[in-house]
């Protein structure tokens, strides 16, 4: 009776003999046969592949476009507007002319956001998937109508005509468009690894060609010595120039009206805007053809 015990006894594992206060645990068939993995996927922790997949998710930051961008703008807008029109009541008579500055003020601030920190923000992302055409209009509708809610009503607080706010309007739009239209040229995606190389080498000069377009023509209007005509022209090619040339007056008196010079830049920037979009179409049909953009891996 003793050989069977004895048996018993070396058969067992350290692990199994109780004696030593040592309890072993239970361990499932299909690990021995695999070698200490499980056989069923369903055994694998959940939370290591939640984990995983959330840590190197690429597109985090546009899961709740274009809501983000669209508070941030506002926001940016709402400090603008504090900075500028809301304090002027307290350092200014009050007077139709007083509104001017600070009206100047506010859309020269709205025209940094438009043409640099717009631009700055999206090519510091990673590009839309899907319809990237799509993305950039809606953050064109989502920068544009706020500007819009805030240049129309200058009609009526400052001395400024109509057609002199329908000038200001009309140039914010066509820079919004020709703003939009490069950022889809850009950052169309890519299904080869070297065309999304290239496309982040281009972020850089993109972001450098708009600062260029937007403040070189003023610059070049102000010291380079060129014919009137073509200075005129030059300075209303700028959002920066074109709004202090469009908004120049004496205190609390209206500005003269615009003149046909200040039109054709407004229709040059249209025209540039609309050949960029055009451009940014033939671009999402040579990389993704007809179908929806895949995101690169």
């Amino acid at each position: 009776m003793n050989a069977p015990d004895a048996d018993n006894h070396t058969d067992r594992s350290p692990l199994d003999q109780t004696d030593q206060g040592i309890t072993a645990l239970p361990i499932d068939d299909s690990l021995r046969r695999t070698g200490g993995a499980p056989d069923r996927p369903s055994e694998v922790p959940a939370l290591a592949l939640f984990t995983d997949r959330k840590r190197f998710d690429r597109w985090a930051h546009r899961r709740g476009e274009p809501r983000v961008f669209a508070f941030f703008w506002a926001m940016y807008l709402l400090v603008a507007i504090a900075m500028t029109v809301v304090v002027a009541p307290d350092s200014l008579p009050a007077l139709i002319g007083a509104q001017h500055a600070p009206a100047r003020d506010l859309l020269y601030l709205s025209s940094i956001g438009l043409t640099v920190l717009w631009p700055l923000t999206r090519l510091s992302q990673s590009p839309p998937d899907g319809h990237p055409l799509m993305s950039h209009f809606t953050d064109l509708l989502v920068v544009l109508l706020p500007l819009h809610t805030l240049a129309w009503p200058m009609h009526a607080f400052t001395s400024w005509g109509l057609s002199t706010v329908t000038a200001i309007a009309l140039l914010l739009t066509a820079w919004g468009s020709l703003v939009s239209g490069v950022l889809a040229v850009t950052l169309t995606p890519c299904e080869s690894a070297g065309c999304e190389n290239r496309v982040r080498f281009d972020r850089a000069w993109t972001m450098l060609a708009l600062l260029a377009a937007s403040i070189g023509p003023a610059l070049i209007a102000a010291v380079a010595p060129l014919p009137p005509l073509v200075t005129e022209f030059l300075s209303h090619l700028s959002p920066f120039s074109a709004i202090a040339h469009l908004t120049e007056a004496p205190f609390d008196a209206a500005p003269r009206e615009p003149t046909g010079i200040a039109w054709s830049a407004i229709a040059t920037v249209w025209s540039i805007g609309l050949a960029s979009w055009l451009v940014a179409a033939l671009t999402k049909t040579a990389r993704c053809g007809m179908v929806p953009c895949e995101r690169p891996t």
